[in-house]
């Protein structure tokens, strides 16, 4: 006889498999999201501490109603809230719930409630020859960041600009990455080839500013990068330029990440005079997302 299952424990089984290898930091928590049959609780949870840092729900706020609308309340409180406490990065809980209606609606609303800067980098007009004419359709290459670490990229695609745009952004808000910060500039040069474009990366001292220009520019200053030399050879291709400085931006690493995977002291890696720089830019950087999210 197959044994069956009701929904309530399939739920859980879903949530304790996904559970394992989700969990919070004080950095960057995780939003645990929870959903009765009257009301919807979201809540940023430090797994490392065990403790609570921020909650909201439809019980709090005293709404009307347990739709789709009360849900992006919810979102847009947590959201407000995050900000406050200084968290600008979390790790999503849905609690073996499926990711639509009011899950979706939370998740969207609170991720569209932080300030993100965007970047239009290219839009391309194409035009189909059919029977009786020709269609035309548009694709946005789209680039999004938090000016503080952060920056994702995204094409969008459709009939009209503003909605291909629109969909750009939520591709590219759904693909971003974390840059490894030293103060305002990068911890160390990269070089990378990305199919038929070959950039290099390099770090620069205080006050220089960004030298880049086109693509990557925009993908560097919306990841809140201020001092930096770089260098785009072969295509000029945007959209290759934008993946390549994604790509080579994601092999970035600092010196403290390098030492503690191999199981090192900091000063061991790079010395004395580097390591007191490290560890005076450490404390600014943590400061500055204090008070951007204030």
């Amino acid at each position: 006889m197959i044994k069956r299952h009701d929904r309530k424990e399939n739920r859980a089984k879903r949530h304790k498999r996904v559970r394992v290898h989700v969990a919070g930091t004080q950095h960057r928590p995780r939003l645990a999201v929870f959903r009765s049959l009257n009301h919807l609780y979201a809540q940023l949870i430090d797994d490392d501490a065990s403790r609570t840092l921020a909650a909201a729900s439809t019980v709090e706020m005293k709404v009307k109603g347990n739709g789709v609308a009360q849900a992006a309340e919810v979102g847009k409180a947590i959201a407000a809230k995050a900000k406050a406490a200084g968290v600008s990065a979390v790790v999503f809980d849905r609690g073996g719930f499926l990711y639509h209606g009011r899950i979706k609606a939370l998740a969207d609303a609170a991720r569209e409630r932080s300030e993100l800067a965007d970047r239009v980098v290219r839009v391309n007009r194409v035009a189909k020859v059919v029977k009786g004419g020709r269609k035309f359709s548009f694709s946005a290459l789209i680039v999004v960041g938090d000016m503080n670490g952060r920056v994702g990229a995204g094409i969008g695609k459709a009939r009209e600009v503003t909605e291909a745009i629109r969909k750009g952004m939520d591709v590219a808000k759904r693909n971003m990455i974390t840059v490894p910060m030293v103060g305002t500039t990068i911890p160390h040069e990269v070089n990378l080839k990305w199919g038929a474009a070959r950039i290099m990366l390099k770090p620069a001292a205080p006050g220089t500013g960004v030298i880049s220009g086109g693509a990557m520019r925009a993908v560097i200053e919306t990841a809140g990068i201020k001092d930096i030399l770089t260098k785009s050879h072969g295509t000029n291709n945007p959209i290759n330029t934008v993946r390549a400085t994604l790509a080579a931006l994601q092999q970035l690493r600092t010196a403290p990440q390098v030492a503690e995977l191999r199981g090192r002291e900091v000063e061991q890696m790079v010395g004395k005079r580097l390591a007191a720089a490290y560890k005076s830019a450490e404390p600014a950087k943590v400061d500055g997302e204090g008070s951007a999210s204030a």
